[in-house]
């Protein structure tokens, strides 16, 4: 083949390819795919069908011609370029709405995170309660002189609540003027929804022989030295002596007269130690039946039944104290007399509205709790109705201490802690209670327990034999 042959079949292939490429890229241009007007596909998938050339008549076939290798960056720049809006668009709406989330919750939380509405759900919570412990502690003194020849008292006691059932542990210290200290006394208390109340001293024994057996002794020993001179001065005057001669000649300090006394001081120490070991560590049962049941009391058929009616009407009421609490509730909305004030610790400073807390007091008269009760004890209700009035409160309210409270929750609120704190001129007053809502309580009665009657009429046979032998 000659020179000019070659390259006439060299020329064609060229034409040839190029007319292929050419081809290729219209159709890949051709190939447009839209998705919301917003998205492109990144990449037309597209087959190519080439179709053989036909050689003209009379010419030799030519040989193959190969694509050439396409270049990645020739390449690149012919691919659609993927577009981001979809993307941003939704990032934007997840920030907006977050926005608008956390802006809504914020909102939401610092309503309900106001003093007025943590006061309003803490004691809903805590009249609601199904279950409630308590425990906390007492402590007052006396800043001048003393209450009846006591300086301190310290109370510390735990308590709790499962229903209408109740159990609590007081413990009791005294300090007296003179600087002598009680020893503690231990008192245990259940109250159980059926009624029946139950009640345990433990101490009693060690307070008694260790801080007033002697002083208890002297004071029968003095008032039977008195019983036993007057016995005397009868005899003296039944002689025929008149009364300040027989007065001034008994004597009652001579052996027999001593020996007598004491005698009758022994007994009498006795009777009333029996009665304190028999009281001391152990439970005793208060059932109003059987209280008047008893035959040392002496009630009639009649009065124990309208006692016993009124007593169970009152238990029924309050052992159902749930149907109340929206009605105390909706009063106090009305009546807002608790005031909060951010303090320290977590704590609020407790105050209140001597108008509203009037306006509170006065309409609890008019409740359907305060109309069962009395329709209970026979009363019409508005019977027990009284003027207060915010002056009245205002002045009552500067006897009270200062109180803090602290709170828990976020969206439900309870009172966990209170405290109390008064120094004035006439007494010091400290007190911390803790409160807790657990839901593994249980109360039960106590299975040892002693019908207080049978302590009472034992008691009373005790001091009947011992009069007699005087």
């Amino acid at each position: 083949m000659d020179e000019n042959s070659n390259q006439s079949i060299v020329s064609r292939g060229e034409t040839l390819a190029s007319q292929t490429e050419n081809e290729t890229i219209k159709s890949k241009e051709t190939v447009q795919v839209t998705q919301s007007g917003m998205a492109q596909m990144d990449e037309a998938q597209v087959t190519i069908v080439e179709q053989p050339v036909e050689p003209m008549a009379g010419q030799p076939v030519g040989p193959t011609i190969e694509q050439p290798a396409t270049d990645d960056s020739a390449e690149s720049e012919k691919k659609p370029k993927k577009k981001h809006k979809g993307l941003i668009i939704g990032l934007v709406c997840a920030l907006v709405v977050l926005l608008l989330g956390g802006g809504a919750f914020a909102t939401f939380y610092m309503i309900n995170n106001q003093p007025e509405k943590i006061i309003a759900s803490a004691m809903g919570n805590l009249l609601n309660a199904k279950q409630l412990a308590v425990d906390g502690s007492f402590d007052v003194s006396a800043n001048v002189g003393g209450m009846i020849g006591v300086k301190s008292v310290a109370v510390a006691f735990d308590s709790e609540m499962v229903g209408s059932s109740q159990a609590t542990n007081v413990t009791l210290k005294v300090n007296l003027v003179d600087g002598t200290e009680i020893p503690v006394v231990d008192l245990g208390e259940v109250m159980m929804s059926d009624g029946v109340f139950y009640l345990k001293v433990d101490g009693l024994k060690e307070l008694y022989y260790d801080n007033y057996y002697d002083m208890i002794s002297q004071l029968i020993e003095s008032s039977l030295q008195s019983n036993y001179k007057s016995e005397l001065i009868y005899q003296c005057q039944s002689g025929g002596g008149d009364y300040y001669t027989c007065y001034n000649t008994v004597d009652v300090s001579s052996p027999e007269a001593t020996q007598a006394i004491d005698v009758a001081t022994t007994k009498v120490m006795g009777v009333i130690s029996e009665i304190v070991d028999s009281v001391d560590d152990n439970w005793f049962e208060f059932s109003i039946e059987d209280i008047l049941d008893s035959e040392m009391l002496g009630i009639g058929q009649m009065t124990r039944q309208g006692i016993l009616a009124t007593y169970n009407c009152t238990r029924e009421k309050m052992n159902n104290f749930g149907q109340y609490t929206d009605e105390f509730g909706d009063l106090y909305n009305k009546n807002p007399f608790v005031m909060m004030t951010a303090g320290r610790d977590g704590f609020y400073d407790i105050d209140f509205n001597a108008d509203a807390l009037a306006e509170y007091a006065s309409a609890l008269d008019n409740t359907k709790l305060y109309g069962d009760l009395a329709e209970c004890s026979g009363v019409s209700q508005g019977g027990y109705d009284v003027d207060i009035s915010g002056e009245d409160v205002a002045k009552a309210l500067t006897y009270f201490p200062d109180i803090q409270a602290k709170f828990d929750g976020v969206f439900d609120h309870h009172l966990t802690e209170l405290k109390m704190n008064k120094d004035s001129e006439y007494y010091t007053l400290n007190a911390d209670v803790k409160f807790a809502y657990p839901n593994n309580l249980v109360v039960t009665a106590p299975s040892n327990a002693r019908p207080v009657m049978e302590l009472v009429e034992e008691i009373v046979n005790k001091i009947t034999t011992l009069s007699e032998m005087f």
